[in-house]
């Protein structure tokens, strides 16, 4: 009898290692980012990188005779911040514009805040989506910047998704707990 429920305890205890939403942080896994426009389809390019701590992951950059606009994107463990550098009175994205940040499919995106903002308008919460998926999409639609150095960051939660095994580890947790004694 004591074996069984040391058995049930350590599976249960195994169950929740596996199972939990706790943070599984990005730093060292491998995501992409997509930034294309909605219509017409167009990509204007998709990038896969390994998320570090010590630089922004993500660069685009476009030339328009003698100016150029350029913005980059700095993923986190639980955020990205995003920061532009152009030879503009202003920039803005075009309607439809978007960025998609995809992460491992091991994980998937929990909740989202904007963070810190630095001459940015037109960002608000509802331009954000992708909660309980692996792909975080903001619509860059209304984005205008004030000044070169401009920067935005969306923090995030993620959360491991549980595999099979720990799925059988949890079914089988549910069976120790359903053992009985019988005299």
């Amino acid at each position: 009898m004591e074996s069984t429920r040391r058995f049930a305890v350590a599976t249960a205890f195994a169950a929740a290692c596996l199972v939990s939403s706790s943070d599984a942080g990005l730093v060292g896994t491998n995501c992409s980012l997509r930034y294309f426009a909605v219509a017409p389809e167009t990509t204007y390019q998709e990038q896969s990188f390994i998320v570090s701590n010590l630089l922004p992951e993500f660069y685009f950059g476009v030339s328009f005779g003698a100016t150029y606009g350029a913005f980059s994107v700095d993923v986190k463990s639980s955020s990205m911040t995003v920061t532009f550098d152009y030879d503009a009175p202003y920039i803005y994205f075009a309607e439809g514009d978007r960025l998609a940040l995809t992460i491992p499919a091991s994980m998937q995106f929990g909740e989202f805040t904007l963070g810190p903002s630095n001459d940015i308008t037109g960002l608000e919460l509802s331009d954000l989506s992708g909660s309980g998926t692996g792909t975080l999409l903001i619509d860059a639609s209304l984005i205008t910047t004030g000044a070169p150095g401009a920067s935005f960051t969306i923090n995030f939660t993620t959360s491991a998704v549980p595999g099979p095994s720990a799925l059988v580890i949890l079914s089988a947790f549910a069976a120790a707990t359903g053992w009985r004694r019988r005299d």
